[in-house]
């Protein structure tokens, strides 16, 4: 399970994914009420496509506080890789103690 610390770094992480996707032009649109622009956060991000990918990889995990650190790692490669593909937009790196 995550750390306080560890689900401090996940909130930090969505918050500028957020940021930088948003910089990057591109909007927030999970298409399931009404398809229109709408600014990427980090509340938006990790409820559509951090926990998207975590249940992909992991089914039986319903929520991000039950994540090892080994599964939180492949979360973000996947996700990474997928925004990089789609868009050539390079998400900021998991945060450290310094940021």
């Amino acid at each position: 399970m995550l750390s306080k610390e560890q689900r401090g770094s996940l909130h930090k992480w969505c918050d500028d994914i957020a940021e930088t996707l948003n910089a990057a032009g591109y909007d927030f649109n999970d298409g399931l009420v009404i398809q229109m622009p709408v600014s990427f956060t980090k509340e938006n991000v990790k409820e559509s496509m951090v926990k998207r990918v975590m249940m992909s990889l992991y089914p039986d995990l319903d929520s991000t506080e039950k994540m090892e650190p080994k599964q939180v790692i492949e979360v973000q490669d996947n996700l990474i890789r997928f925004i990089a593909e789609r868009t050539g937009v390079v998400l900021p790196p998991w945060p450290s103690e310094e940021r």
